[in-house]
């Protein structure tokens, strides 16, 4: 079976189906198939593009063209990151570091419980009754 229907489609592009079938339909599950063929082309946006992507939160997602390599990044910024790519690895790798962690751990363990005794919910309530309304 086949139904056609013309809709249009709301701004916020949710579309909600409500439809009333034919007695013929028997009970039980089904496969629907939803195809959706524009009767308009694409909008173009301000810079006459119309290969946008809309995304759920209101942007639009363009893609690189094919062949399109990135510039390369600005020198200040590649090295910013050269450096905190060398500091992440030096910490993982790094025993004394990993010791150093491994003892702040231990630390919180060995020292009994956690905000003086009480459970966390407790400890909430009494902080925010310090609260000024």
């Amino acid at each position: 079976m086949t139904i056609q229907q013309t809709i249009e489609i709301p701004a916020d592009h949710r579309l909600h189906l409500d439809m009333l079938l034919p007695e013929s339909v028997p009970d039980g599950q089904a496969k629907i198939k939803v195809l959706i063929k524009p009767f308009a082309k694409r909008k173009k946006d301000r810079n006459g593009r119309t290969d946008g992507i809309p995304l759920g939160n209101g942007l639009i997602y363009y893609p690189a063209p094919p062949g399109y390599t990135p510039p390369p990044p600005d020198p200040e910024l590649a090295a910013i990151m050269k450096d905190a790519a060398e500091k992440a690895e030096r910490e993982r790798t790094d025993p004394v570091y990993r010791a150093h962690i491994q003892g702040l751990l231990r630390k919180c363990q060995d020292e009994g419980p956690i905000f003086g005794g009480i459970d966390g919910d407790e400890f909430q309530r009494r902080a925010r009754d310090e609260w000024d309304d």
